[in-house]
């Protein structure tokens, strides 16, 4: 039986010699067997080529362990190919794995890889870059950026970063004023942030940043139009008690394709929390059912 790729992304940048054994043992469970290749300065190479090189030899699965943003380079490889992602959720968040209802242990991962089902679902794409959850622009990437500046000069565990990022972010955050075309109507806003979501996600109550379709074949955009850091506060609060539908002060739209405009020349955008430096202005539209991945079985 021809083994089954599966590519890991240490976290830390080293291996995890426990974690591989655990996952060989767990297909072995199952009667497969696991081929382990390592992203990494000391792996077998970077993960894009790796995952690549698989789609190439038309592996039916190509397993990819690993974070949101793990999943999001493996994606933009395979969207569009007939090999099926599988999911072994390693990240912190793990997002696109709940939305999927990937199991997050290793054992319940590998039983949904062996015995679960093909599913095509959308990705959305911004400036020719696929992302699997969302893109955003304003608070979000300078929040990501600021973290990992954080992690790098003192050390700090990533939680704990993210929480002073977040912080100074707030304070010193600038306004975005964004030109947004959708469905042939411009609208001019000055706004903390503009998020862009591959397919609806659920913003308000205890189910918020949720989505209950991934092929629903559109795009979703949220903005707000507060301007102050308690301001921000506040809106989060009306989402967690279920309100925030109700506020003036924040937007959503839902198209297949849209344009954003900032004035700038270039713009940080994240991508799937990964941040990225584009062209502005930005255009985004859906790519239904372009991507096969491993879901539990119906």
């Amino acid at each position: 039986m021809t083994p089954i790729p599966i590519i890991l992304n240490p976290g830390a940048g080293s291996r995890d010699v426990a974690r591989e054994e655990e996952i060989r043992l767990a297909f072995a469970s199952h009667g497969f067997s696991a081929e382990i290749r390592n992203a990494g300065e000391d792996g077998d190479g970077d993960l894009t080529s790796l995952v690549r090189a698989c789609a190439t030899e038309r592996c039916p699965v190509v397993v990819v362990g690993g974070g949101d943003g793990s999943l999001h380079a493996a994606a933009g490889v395979l969207a569009g190919t007939d090999s099926a992602l599988g999911i072994l959720p390693f990240g912190t968040l793990n997002n696109f794995a709940k939305d999927l209802a990937v199991p997050l242990g290793v054992e319940g991962a590998v039983a949904v890889i062996v015995a679960g089902g093909i599913r095509s679902v959308d990705v959305g794409e911004a400036n020719g870059q696929v992302f699997i959850n969302n893109a955003s622009l304003g608070l979000y990437p300078s929040v990501v950026r600021r973290r990992e500046e954080i992690r790098q000069r003192l050390g700090r565990s990533k939680w704990s970063a993210y929480a002073i990022a977040l912080w100074r972010a707030l304070l010193h955050y600038r306004l975005l004023h964004v030109r947004v075309r959708v469905k042939d109507h411009d609208y001019l806003r000055r706004t903390p942030f503009v998020f862009i979501g591959n397919n609806s996600y659920a913003m308000d109550g205890m189910n918020i940043g949720s989505r209950a379709a991934l092929d629903a074949g559109v795009l979703s955009l949220y903005m707000a139009r507060r301007e102050g850091p308690f301001s921000l506060l506040l809106l989060a609060l009306r989402a967690l008690s279920g309100r925030l539908r109700q506020a003036k002060d924040f937007e959503e739209f839902t198209a297949t394709a849209l344009r954003i405009g900032t004035g700038r020349r270039r713009e940080l955008v994240g991508l799937d929390g990964e941040v990225v430096t584009m062209d502005a202005a930005i255009r985004c539209h859906v790519r239904p059912l372009a991507l096969r991945v491993v879901v539990p079985a119906a």
